[in-house]
């Protein structure tokens, strides 16, 4: 990526995002960004080629051969320049930082791709506790700051693709990633203590076939489950998730989980996945004030977009708003029960679109996809819930509907409702309604859903509700052609 390239990304990304992120929020954006580009006009450069020499001096006219022997030598300041393919037999860790003002790159020429393969890296059994070998990334970033990833193909890796642990002040820019074992880009805090992993940022990247089996270590049994989700983020606090494609994973597309915290997850596309195309998931403790919004997610085959507390504390504050959930054969967006099934509260969906889903295949009986429907209050364990201002329609089984636990213990929805804060109003809905109640879910799992669109209207069109979302406006592409 040259540097008018990285100048005009930096810009329109502080832009775009500036008129609707918090005061806090808005400082992460602009200093991250306008350090990484002054650090990026002052840096000097090590360059690596498979045909270089790991005893030359580095330059672009005698480049270095691995970029283990690069990443040795790096300093703050510098960017390590890699020029075409690459073939790895061990995984990179960044175990060096740079400064606010001096940060350390790792980015991809200008003039031909710079591909890591990492077919050729054997990724050994699991062992003890902690993280284990496969969760490594074909690049990882441990325990550092003020380091960024620009511009790599990374491809064919029986682990995830770029891994960042315990690290402050990292940038993901660009980059593609295609056909993991784990995540294609994951962030993590360690300890889970809401201070490992700060001000993580994860811009305008591809990721493609993640989770896959076909390139799992040769111990992976295969009836079971790859590790994690496309883009994983536990833990971490102050990031942003924005202008990214997602595609054909075999899990979930992007899960904001464990104790993330003071993020937003903006103008991404998600289709194709095998489950959940967007999911926020509490563990180990409380997920709080994640904005979600300006997201095209579709045709992936479970939910658009899923909220669960499996373990921990619960989620707190959520803003969900002008997405655009649609063609998904699951529910488009779904209040789940997996796990523990802990509390949401907090909680605004807003201005969304939400278009078509539900339409899968009927469950064992059952006339309907087992998670069907347009809103799905399955989950029962829910206060202050504002739901209004949205487009749904045309969703199968029910437009907005809430399963038969919300009943324990009220006489009606409209009672539970109140005294759980829950406001359903001001929503434009069209299709089927669930009146009387229709059966839903899977074996052990069956629910009456029930329609909750009172307050709402089902007649004609309004400007300001739903999203006006286009598909130019989301994934790469959209930073790309904005000027």
């Amino acid at each position: 990526m040259d540097e008018a390239a990285r100048r005009g990304l930096t810009l329109t990304i502080d832009r775009r995002t500036h008129a609707t992120l918090s005061p806090v929020h808005r400082a992460v954006v602009l200093s991250t960004f306008v350090l990484l580009a002054c650090a990026h006009t002052s840096s000097k450069h090590l360059h690596v080629r498979a045909d270089g020499d790991d005893a030359d001096r580095g330059d672009e006219r005698r480049p270095v051969r691995t970029l283990a022997q690069a990443i040795e030598r790096v300093q703050p300041g510098q960017t390590i320049v890699v020029h075409g393919r690459i073939e790895l037999t061990e995984p990179l860790r960044v175990r060096k930082s740079g400064r606010a003002s001096a940060w350390i790159v790792l980015e991809g020429a200008d003039d031909e791709p710079a591909v890591l393969d990492a077919s050729r890296i054997e990724v050994p059994p699991p062992r003890g506790d902690g993280p284990q070998p496969h969760d490594e990334g074909v690049v990882t970033l441990q325990g550092v700051h003020h380091v960024s990833v620009v511009g790599l193909h990374i491809e064919n890796a029986a682990l995830a693709g770029i891994a960042i642990r315990d690290s402050t002040d990292v940038a993901i820019l660009g980059n593609h990633v295609q056909r993991t074992f784990g995540s294609g880009i994951a962030a993590w805090d360690g300890d889970h203590d809401g201070r490992g992993c700060e001000r993580v940022r994860i811009v305008s990247n591809t990721v493609v076939e993640s989770n896959s089996r076909d390139v799992a270590p040769p111990w992976f049994a295969r009836e079971a489950e790859p590790p994690h989700e496309a883009i994983s983020l536990g833990g971490v606090v102050g990031f942003e998730v924005g202008y990214n494609e997602v595609r054909d994973g075999r899990k979930e597309g992007i899960d904001i989980k464990e104790t993330s915290a003071a993020g937003r997850v903006h103008h991404n596309l998600v289709h194709g996945t095998a489950r959940q195309g967007l999911y926020v998931d509490a563990w180990f403790g409380t997920l709080r004030d994640v904005e979600i919004d300006h997201n095209l997610v579709t045709g992936c085959e479970g939910a658009g977009l899923a909220i669960a507390v499996e373990e921990g504390q619960g989620i707190s504050g959520l803003e969900i708003h002008d997405n655009v959930i649609a063609d998904n054969l699951g529910t488009g967006i779904l209040f789940g029960r997996w796990g523990a099934d802990g509390p949401r509260r907090r909680i605004v969906i807003r201005n969304n679109t939400i278009r078509h889903n539900g339409h899968g295949p009927a469950a064992e009986s059952s006339r309907y996809f087992w998670i069907t429907g347009g809103v799905f209050l399955y989950s029962a364990n829910i206060r202050r819930l504002q739901v209004h201002d949205n487009v749904v329609v045309d969703n199968r089984g029910f437009q907005i509907g809430a399963g038969d636990a919300w009943l324990a213990g009220h006489a009606s929805l409209a009672d539970a409702f109140a005294a759980r804060r829950i406001v359903v109003a001001d929503n434009v809905v069209q299709g089927d309604l669930a009146d009387p109640p229709i059966r839903v879910g899977w074996p052990d799992n069956f629910t009456d859903v029930r329609e909750c669109t009172d307050g709402t209207s089902s007649a004609g069109a309004r400007a300001d509700v739903g999203a006006h979302l286009e598909r130019a406006e989301v994934g790469p592409g959209a930073l790309q052609t904005d000027h």
